[in-house]
């Protein structure tokens, strides 16, 4: 049953009495381990890498061991109103779940123990038998990892015996699969790479050199790179992209984490962090629908997700819509096209709830450019990164 949530505006301003709220905060189902079949009670839904989009979260189960077994296992799993499904793929020891579009999920499998090499990415459409292992042993990958979805394409990255890691690029199978690590000799030191977003025919992510990591987008392919990290920036990742706009974080020389906002060039970087509210510390910004940016901040308060409109001074705190004596900390990992803000939210192991934060009409218009972005799809969804 959805429970609707008291609301308040965040603490970047407070509701009068003749304000309305800017958004409903909605609980949607339990993200607790399922009560059987599973070996011990440490099975959890993994706080370091887990996607909640368009009523479904995926992530997955860790459990010490099988019986039997030694080594830790984690099983992909999917979470609906409905129960919660294990992904794992036959055949395979272990896999993780990343990311999912509401549709397709994506992530990887073991072929050895959780310890070990041999990941192989995956790509799911709901089911454990629906599981395609996308690694492009064609063009010399021996192991890969996906980790975002648009529906349609997915991203990732892999290496082989003669490769180091290189962002790859799906449409389905392996072998549609491009190589995207950058081509241009301007960006020849960055000899690795990994693309962590996907819309359309742009992706984001990373290029890699010895010393650094810069943010970057492409075109579908590897000569299209464009390095966005930022002047006065240690380094840089990109983690979701819709339209014209690109989100992540970046370092600063003080090695302070800033959410980002990029339209396409380094320069074009607008920081996000919003310092000018209480006790803010650091933040990352992952998903955005082309007009509106989500992410976490940290600071004195603890992990509260965030909603940003393109500016710092916009931020709300989508963690003071919840009931404070029932959750301690909040993530946003999506937000579709109408502007719903998806994410989780607990006050610690055992207490997961997906939750889901509706725009108040009354208090946010829908923007006129809204509708324009509405052709491109869905909700692109981004995780965490590992």
């Amino acid at each position: 049953m959805l429970v609707v949530f008291a609301v308040m505006p965040g603490f970047a301003a407070i509701a009068s009495a003749d304000t309305p709220p800017a958004y409903f905060a909605v609980n949607l189902f339990s993200l607790n381990p399922p009560g059987t079949g599973y070996p011990s009670a440490s099975s959890q839904f993994q706080f370091w890498n887990q996607s909640v989009a368009a009523g479904q979260a995926f992530g997955n189960i860790s459990y010490t061991a099988y019986p039997g077994e030694t080594n830790q296992t984690s099983h992909a799993a999917l979470w609906t109103a409905a129960g919660v499904q294990d992904l794992n793929p036959s055949g395979f020891a272990g896999s993780v779940g990343i990311a999912t579009n509401g549709t397709q999920q994506v992530g990887w499998g073991y072929t050895g123990s959780i310890s070990s090499s041999g990941q192989q990415a995956m790509l799911w459409t709901g089911t454990a038998a629906s599981a395609m292992n996308l690694t492009p042993v064609s063009l010399g990958f021996s192991n890969s990892t996906a980790y975002a979805t648009d529906g349609i394409h997915q991203v990732g990255g892999g290496y082989g015996p003669n490769i180091p890691d290189h962002a790859l690029l799906w449409t389905g199978t392996p072998d549609s699969a491009v190589d995207l690590n950058p081509t241009n000799p301007a960006l020849s030191a960055f000899t690795r790479s990994a693309a962590y977003g996907v819309w359309g025919g742009k992706q984001v992510g990373a290029g890699i050199s010895e010393t650094t990591e810069h943010a970057m987008l492409w075109s579908g392919n590897a000569d299209s790179a464009v390095d966005l990290n930022p002047a006065n920036y240690k380094d840089s990742y990109a983690m979701g992209i819709i339209g014209a706009q690109q989100v992540g974080s970046g370092h600063d020389l003080n090695g302070i984490n800033h959410p980002l906002l990029w339209t396409g060039s380094a320069d074009s970087a607008v920081d996000l962090l919003p310092t000018q509210l209480p006790g803010v510390s650091q933040g990352e910004a992952v998903a955005t629908n082309g007009i509106q940016q989500v992410g976490y901040v940290t600071g004195s308060f603890g992990v509260h997700a965030f909603v940003w409109s393109g500016t710092a001074q916009s931020a709300v705190d989508l963690q003071a819509l919840l009931p404070a004596t029932q959750f301690t900390y909040s993530y946003a990992t999506s937000i579709d096209l109408l502007g719903n803000i998806y994410g989780y939210a607990g006050a610690g192991p055992g207490s997961l709830e997906a939750v889901e934060w509706t725009p108040n009409p009354a208090a946010l218009p829908e923007p006129a450019t809204l509708a324009l972005c509405a052709i491109g799809g869905l909700v692109l969804i981004q995780a965490r990164r590992p």
